[in-house]
Parts: C-alpha cells; structure tokens; sequence
C-alpha cells in the first residue's frame, strides 16, 4: 500500500493498468497501459517517488543543528494553509505544499524556526493540520531533513480566514513564550488563491 499523511492506502484502489503486447522488428513488446486517468495514489506514489529519488542524489539531505529560538532576532514562521482531505489522506496539491516546505527547509540558507499546519476536521477522523504534519515528517524523515530545533503549531479548529490568522499570531507568540510578533517574518505556503485571500484580510 501507499502511505499517505501517515495513514496506509491499499494499492487495490489504484487502477490496474493493462498489459498489451506488440510485435517490433519481429521482436514481442510488452507495454503497460492504464485504464483512464491516473488517480490520487498514483499520482501521490509518483510525487513522493520523485522526491526520493532527489533524497538518494542528495539534493535534500542536510546534516545541520539548528539554534534554539532567540526573542531578540527575527524569527521566520512558515504556515501551510490546510486543504479538504479525501478519506481522511492529504491531497496531490496538499502535498505539493508540504515538499515546497520540507524544501524551504533542507535548504542551508533556510532559517525557519516555527512551521504552523493549518486545518480544521471535516467530516472524517483526521484534521488538515493533523495529516499535513505526519505527513510532513515522514517525508523528512525518509530525506533525512533535520528538523530537531523546529517547534510546531497545529490550528485545527474551524474559523473564518481573519479569525484563523488571529489565532495563527496568537499561538505562536504563545508558543515562543512572550510578545515577539513583531519581529517574526511569517511565509505563507499554500495556492495563488489563498494567498491573495491572505493578502486581503
């Protein structure tokens, strides 16, 4: 099966391809041709296969030591706004969202200090916030990004965009333990869409 957000998705979901034989020059070829489009897990194994395959090349892997958070520099907060889940597992564009941050992350100039999931529960089992989290560190773990000196923020309630922004400076200056918010430097992760929503409120 497929992990996903840290729950197992069996592979009998996934569309099985069809197998077509051809003759070439005499010789026989076999070639495997799926039925319709792809679907979620295939398109997710694909993503998470690609950046593994980075990993291995050692594009993302980073052996460094974070500092601990200090109240008299800037500190950078970066927030992954949540998206609806499908079966309680994170979507192909929420998981775009999540490599662009473990990215951001692995990067030597990166100098992320607090990472906020966005995301309320819907009708399933699991919030945005929490399998966009689990997923995340899965996916740092399997890269070996180190991520030992990050401290994490998970907004799971329901809000309106303004009201959930509030709560976002609200738990983070909770979170670094006295009033700091004005020298945080917030990245927003997330589509054009939110981030224009973003800009307005």
């Amino acid at each position: 099966g497929v992990v996903v957000g840290g729950l197992r998705r069996e592979s009998r979901v996934c569309k099985r391809p069809r197998i077509v034989t051809s003759a070439v020059n005499g010789r026989r070829r076999v070639e495997r041709v799926a039925e319709g489009p792809p679907d979620l897990c295939e398109l997710t194994k694909r993503l998470g296969d690609l950046l593994l395959s980075e990993a291995d090349n050692g594009l993302l892997h980073v052996e460094r030591e974070r500092e601990s958070v200090q109240v008299n520099e800037t500190t950078h907060v970066a927030v992954v706004l949540g998206k609806t889940l499908i079966r309680d597992q994170i979507t192909v564009e929420y998981a775009k969202r999540v490599f662009r941050l473990v990215t951001q992350i692995a990067s030597y100039k990166d100098q992320t200090k607090v990472v906020c999931f966005m995301g309320c529960k819907g009708e399933g089992l699991v919030s945005e916030a929490a399998a966009g989290y689990t997923f995340f560190r899965s996916i740092c773990e399997q890269c070996h990004v180190d991520i030992s000196g990050l401290k994490f923020v998970l907004l799971e309630s329901s809000y309106n965009k303004g009201e959930a922004l509030r709560d976002v400076f609200k738990r983070i200056n909770q979170t670094l333990e006295g009033n700091v918010l004005q020298r945080c430097h917030f990245t927003f992760i997330s589509s054009d869409y939110h981030l224009f929503r973003v800009q307005e409120i």
